[in-house]
């Protein structure tokens, strides 16, 4: 068989300096493989499926372990659709370039989200191959981008404290109850009033709202399809129905808390 062939193609595919310098990139990459394996969660406990690691040459890196599945780590999926100047467009997944995955770790830990957390926590999510759509990546870290505020409230300081841990950690992360801001704020309210025996039924909704955003980034407050309904707080991992209105509410007049 007569064979042919360019010969500035010839000259690229021969050049020894080029031929070094892969050799010496794929054994970094097999020391990487090596390093951070056993980091790296198997399918017998519940992880992701697994599948080998490829250099950028392509060629399999041998004995590495389990790496995650090319599915956005957020939300799941593989495909998603963004809309960009007004035209639907496909939000295509991006790989980890960085041992966090960028914010993606600080976020998680701060919003105790235990589902990503038990992938990624320690982990270095290059070698992970931890993927994520950019769309995902900002509505899930946006909350670390807000301008700095003042961190600390001395108003009734105590009574919130205790209605943090009844209400909002018991009740809505815990529990995974659906409430109404209106709720809140009345059991804010009363809590202050048992607890340091003040009134504090000046106190805003949109000031308890600004607070719970601050502590608590796991949240989510939802806007009810009807006016002159409050809105909604739940937890953001929470499944939830198109329409607002149908989550699981307490009794307007009634929240019991000991």
């Amino acid at each position: 068989m007569d064979a042919g062939f360019h010969h500035t193609c010839y000259r690229r595919f021969t050049d020894k300096n080029a031929i070094a310098k892969t050799e010496r990139r794929l054994a970094r990459e097999r020391h990487a493989a090596t390093k951070y394996h056993k980091d790296i969660p198997s399918t017998s406990s519940g992880a992701w499926p697994s599948k080998k690691l490829r250099s950028w040459s392509g060629l399999p890196i041998e004995g590495y372990a389990p790496v995650t599945p090319a599915l956005c780590i957020i939300c799941q999926k593989e495909e998603m659709f963004i809309n960009r100047a007004g035209k639907r467009q496909r939000d295509t997944l991006s790989k980890a370039e960085t041992f966090t995955a960028g914010q993606l770790q600080k976020a998680a830990e701060l919003k105790e989200d235990q589902s990503i957390l038990k992938h990624i926590k320690d982990k270095d999510c290059v070698a992970l191959e931890v993927h994520y759509h950019k769309g995902c990546y900002n509505q899930y870290t946006r909350f670390l981008r807000r301008p700095e505020k003042e961190q600390n409230e001395p108003m009734f300081d105590v009574s919130y404290k205790k209605f943090c841990e009844r209400i909002i950690r018991q009740r809505l992360l815990v529990n995974q109850e659906v409430l109404r801001m209106g709720q809140l704020r009345k059991a804010f309210i009363e809590l202050v009033k048992a607890n340091e025996g003040l009134d504090a039924s000046h106190y805003r909704q949109e000031v308890l709202k600004k607070r719970l955003t601050r502590d608590f980034p796991q949240l989510v407050f939802h806007n009810p399809t009807k006016r002159y309904v409050c809105e909604l707080v739940s937890l953001e991992t929470l499944s939830t129905d198109t329409d607002g209105d149908n989550f699981q509410t307490l009794d307007h007049h009634y929240l019991s808390y000991e």
